[in-house]
């Protein structure tokens, strides 16, 4: 090795350092803190290449803040976008102050209205104690009360926020008034789950892409007869529901479904679940509970307070459902789906489709726009008789057949899991094959489906993903996802599901949560069946432990059919039985919540930069990032670094640290497969 030329003579010369590589001559102790500089920037920059894709956290907040800049989600799921917060809070202000929707209230009239409705939830969780024995049971009473504040705390307020419409020239703003922490929304979630039913047996209502595509694929369309696509787009829909009337017209719908599914009355209604009276006294909780979750709604922005005059909000439980129904109510009205000459007609909340015979556009356009008419609100119809954009899909004609195919709504920039993501391997082999089934169901032919695969596979290459993995996961489900594409899970017994929430770790590769349910429900199982016959075991590896009499458990409520007879010592034992509620014979199943992300952070960033005021943002609560200052000389020593690594092999660099080596077996679902990645 050649020697250093020694650049501080007035360092004592130190002894040279021996291994076994050879032997390092060390002039002066200015080469030797030179060398261990660049040693440690060295291990820095590879530390840096294993993590190249990995966000930098602190520059990015700091961008943020120094530019007034929040990041958003947008409307129409089109991606994340970079704003600026005037610019935000410019237009959420104007959508604020269009007085035909909002007006202005005080602080103490909004805390009158939020204590008028804390009040009408606790009076209707007494009703339902006092008068509905089942919805009690249920927990109905406590889930009405589970938003109510503390004695002394305050009220929560849904906050308001617009989320761009970037699809939209001039850029529009679409409202959101999140209610999920609110007093009232409790009552707005119960009048949801009860409307769901109604909402599964209206025919005009499309209820996903899967239904439609489903429908369409067992329509008949006369190829003798001309026929035409007819879109309608209902506008601003939410808000311009007549809220009186859509209330007036869904209670009306709910109370004709309840007296049809009642039973007939006995000596004995009042314990029978779904007997007249007890119906009766539901649709009484109902009518107020829909009035609460629904009327006088009040959102905050800032320190500034209004209340919604008009229509639904988005962001309120049962908004879909009550729009729905409103919109289902003028479809049963009209007859639309027994016209001679309506080959099919459905509507996803404000979409609507349909397909019209006629002799030419005009006529079809106008049968469609006479016949289909919601009171308040404005329709625009398109019509083509060559194909149509429809959810995601693009519905077209071809040689006097019906067909559809994947269609990418301009603006999306078709984001997907990166491979470098730290994602759990069989979650992004799940998100793959989800896509799969998506594609089958949007795809009418199998031909448009392998082109579809194509495209998917491209994309998932551009996100980094091993190729013979893609190519894997691709060969082992196309074929059957497309054959099952319109089929439906049918659970051959009544399936209940017990689910262990965690989060994303790597040890749940290695475990399988049907195995230990199988371990669990066995054992108790066993121990019921010896227990009634008051035979137990100390054995170690299998104890059947013998109940002890002076054990108090937690089930202190329970109904009496819901227990079971046992022997203790030659007595007779009652004890709560978890074959009665079905525990025994659940599915057992892991759910798991994904880790903080980046756009987790970049939610606490948009508070922070929304606080900031002027050059005060360290006195208003937000954070300024620390940065290190980097000096020309430590720059040179780092791009001088940079150099020698560039050399080095590439194949010592692992990009995801949580993903497990290509040359190893790695788990999926629980169990040990093959690599796919060779």
């Amino acid at each position: 090795m050649s020697k250093n030329k020694s650049v501080g003579s007035t360092f004592d010369r130190l002894p040279c350092a021996t291994s076994t590589r050879g032997t390092l001559f060390i002039r002066d102790l200015s080469n030797l803190t030179i060398n261990i500089d660049r040693f440690v920037i060295v291990e820095a920059l590879k530390e840096m290449r294993k993590h190249a894709f990995s966000p930098k956290r602190d520059k990015i907040q700091k961008f943020l803040i120094d530019n007034n800049y929040v990041i958003t989600m947008t409307d129409k799921n089109l991606g994340l976008a970079v704003s600026e917060r005037d610019w935000i809070l410019r237009n959420e202000l104007n959508l604020l102050e269009d007085e035909r929707n909002y007006e202005e209230l005080e602080f103490e009239v909004a805390q009158e209205v939020m204590k008028s409705k804390m009040i009408q939830m606790q009076t209707l969780a007494r009703t339902v104690e006092d008068e509905h024995l089942f919805l009690f049971e249920l927990g109905l009473s406590r889930f009405f009360l589970s938003n109510v504040p503390e004695d002394g705390s305050s009220f929560k307020y849904p906050q308001f926020h617009g989320i761009p419409k970037i699809h939209k020239k001039p850029t529009g703003f679409r409202p959101i008034i999140p209610c999920h922490s609110v007093v009232f929304n409790p009552a707005a979630k119960f009048v949801s789950k009860e409307l769901k039913p109604i909402i599964k047996s209206t025919p005009s209502i499309i209820h996903g892409t899967k239904d439609l595509f489903t429908r369409l694929s067992q329509l008949r369309i006369d190829s003798k007869r001309q026929w035409y696509f007819v879109t309608g787009d209902v506008v601003a829909f939410y808000p311009n529901i007549p809220l009186d009337l859509c209330i007036e017209i869904v209670c009306s719908m709910y109370e004709e479904w309840l007296l049809n599914t009642s039973e007939e009355n006995t000596t004995l209604a009042h314990i029978k679940p779904n007997s007249l009276e007890n119906n009766l006294v539901k649709l009484g909780i109902f009518k107020r509970a829909i009035e609460i979750g629904n009327t006088q709604l009040i959102t905050q922005h800032g320190s500034r307070y209004f209340r919604q005059k008009n229509g639904l909000a988005m962001g309120v439980a049962d908004s879909p459902d009550l729009a729905n129904l409103f919109g289902a109510h003028f479809e049963i009205k009209s007859k639309i789906l027994d016209h001679p000459n309506v080959a099919f007609y459905g509507r996803y909340i404000d979409d609507c489709f349909a397909i019209v015979y006629a002799e030419s556009k005009a006529l079809a356009l106008n049968l469609i726009k006479e016949t289909i008419k919601f009171d308040g609100c404005v329709i625009e119809w398109a019509v083509s008789s060559s194909g149509c954009q429809f959810l995601d899909a693009f519905i077209f004609k071809e040689s006097g057949k019906l067909h559809w195919k994947p269609f990418v709504k301009t603006g999306n920039n078709r984001e997907r899991v990166p491979w470098v993501s730290h994602h759990p391997l069989d979650v992004k082999r799940g998100v793959y094959i989800g896509e799969l089934s998506r594609l089958a169901v949007l795809c009418s032919t199998k031909e448009i489906y392998i082109g579809a695969i194509r495209d998917l596979n491209a994309l998932y290459l551009m996100r980094g993903y091993p190729e013979n993995l893609v190519m894997s996961w691709c060969k082992k489900n196309i074929q059957e996802r497309w054959e099952k594409r319109f089929a439906l899970r049918v659970a051959e017994h009544d399936e209940s599901i017990l689910v262990l929430k965690t989060r994303f770790d790597q040890v749940w590769n290695w475990f399988s949560a049907a195995e230990l349910g199988k371990t669990v429900t066995e054992y108790w199982s066993a121990w019921y069946e010896h227990a009634e016959k008051g035979l137990y075991s100390a054995d170690s590896s299998r104890p059947l432990i013998k109940p002890d009499p002076n054990y108090v458990h937690d089930l202190d409520d329970v109904r009496p059919e819901l227990f079971t007879q046992i022997l203790v010592d030659g007595e007779t034992e009652f004890v709560p039985d978890l074959r009665k509620i079905g525990l025994l014979g659940s599915r057992w199943i892991v759910s798991r919540k994904r880790n903080t992300n980046l756009f987790d952070l970049a939610n606490v960033w948009k508070k922070t930069v929304f606080r900031k005021l002027d050059e005060d943002i360290a006195e208003k609560g937000g954070v300024v990032p620390e940065t290190q200052n980097v000096n020309e000389t430590y720059h040179s020593a780092l791009v001088e670094a940079a150099e020698q690594i560039s050399i080095e092999s590439d194949n010592e660099i692992i990009l995801h640290r949580r993903s497990i080596s290509q040359e190893r077996e790695h788990p999926e679902f629980g169990r040990i497969s093959k690599s796919y990645n060779r």
